[in-house]
């Protein structure tokens, strides 16, 4: 019996120990940002306390270029608590976003860094293909003057308008098609009055895109479709 009672105070003392509050906390402590569209900046706020004894300093440092803090985060004092805001960018991803987090560092000396996983999964609401062809040496022969077709075309539920085609070098020429999809064609073209050799070369042509979302908020993007030299 006397073994129970001297079991008991050491039970209530492992008990309290695993519940003890972090001295610095960062609630939710993840965020999965789910489904957003290629181009779309998303934006998250998580609330950031300081629960220790002390004045806190942070400094938020991703692991991927993709996460940013939007605001500058400032010293805590004791009970205080700030929002912190992460910014989720898609601009050049595709596909899960996984294995990312944002550290705030901190100056506490028992805390060090807090990580935060962070995810999402970006999909592209409209394909262009190629991303990339052929358009030969300029030097006359007749196969080098078929238009090259890009082809845009936009999923379902959402529309792209073409804004402006931008050539380059501004030798090339542009004519828009559209499509019954709601999509459209680029065909690009060099001018049968070129008639020296002038490649090879690099060129491309930039695409300034307007695309509507089934929501019906619109953003603007850009792609750049790369043309290779014989």
């Amino acid at each position: 019996m006397r073994h129970a009672w001297l079991a008991l105070p050491l039970l209530l003392l492992a008990a309290a120990c695993g519940d003890e509050q972090a001295l610095i906390e960062v609630s939710p402590a993840k965020h999965d940002f789910g489904r957003v569209m290629q181009g779309e900046t998303r934006e998250f706020s998580f609330t950031l306390t300081n629960h220790s004894d002390r004045t806190v300093g942070f400094k938020a440092v991703p692991n991927c270029a993709c996460f940013a803090a939007a605001h500058g985060l400032r010293p805590l004092d004791p009970g205080q608590s700030q929002q912190f805001h992460v910014l989720f960018d898609t601009t050049d991803l595709t596909g899960p976003v996984k294995g990312k987090w944002i550290t705030l560092h901190t100056d506490h000396p028992d805390v060090g860094g807090v990580v935060v996983p962070l995810e999402g999964e970006i999909f592209e609401a409209f394909t262009w293909t190629p991303e990339r062809f052929r358009l030969g040496e300029i030097d006359g022969r007749p196969g080098n003057y078929e238009p090259r077709m890009i082809r845009v075309r936009p999923r379902s539920g959402y529309t792209v308008r073409l804004e402006r085609a931008v050539p380059v070098p501004a030798i090339l020429t542009c004519k828009v098609i559209p499509e019954a999809s709601g999509g459209f064609d680029v065909a690009v073209s060099i001018p049968r009055n070129i008639r020296r050799p002038i490649g090879p070369f690099r060129a491309h042509v930039r695409l300034e895109l307007a695309l509507t979302a089934p929501s019906g908020a619109e953003m603007k993007l850009s792609r750049a479709v790369e043309f290779a030299g014989a």
